[in-house]
Formats: C-alpha cells, structure tokens, sequence
C-alpha cells in the first residue's frame, strides 16, 4: 500500500515494489494507493532516480487513490 508521495521510505511507491518483487513470481502482488493529501500536489511522486525492476505478476491499482483525477 502506498501511503505516501514521498521517492523513498515506508509507505513509498518504491517501497512497495521493492517488496512486491520479494516475493518472486509465484505470488500475485497488488499495489495499491491510500495517500491521504488528495490534492494534485499531495497525490504527485515525485522520483529521485529509476524505480527497481518490477516483478512479472504485479498489478499497479492507480484507481485506488481517493481525489478527483489528475489526467
């Protein structure tokens, strides 16, 4: 679950794939969004760098954060 718009830490986008690509491909991993600043800027990750690999059976859920959309 990412919780946070922050590049990197707990609850980060890349926090989350890191883990995800963890468990290998055996397992389904989903990716989930709860950051609670709904606005443009709070719900906006902002990357430092490249995000790791991301493993073959991982679904990315950007629905799943709350607010109006962005695009």
């Amino acid at each position: 679950m990412v919780t946070t718009n922050a590049d990197s830490g707990t609850g980060s986008l890349r926090a989350a794939i890191t883990l995800a690509a963890g468990n290998g491909t055996a397992v389904v991993d989903s990716i989930i969004f709860k950051i609670t600043n709904t606005s443009r800027a709070g719900r906006t990750i902002t990357l430092g760098e490249e995000l790791p690999d991301l493993s073959s059976n991982l679904i990315i859920d950007g629905s799943t954060q709350a607010g109006y959309k962005i695009g």
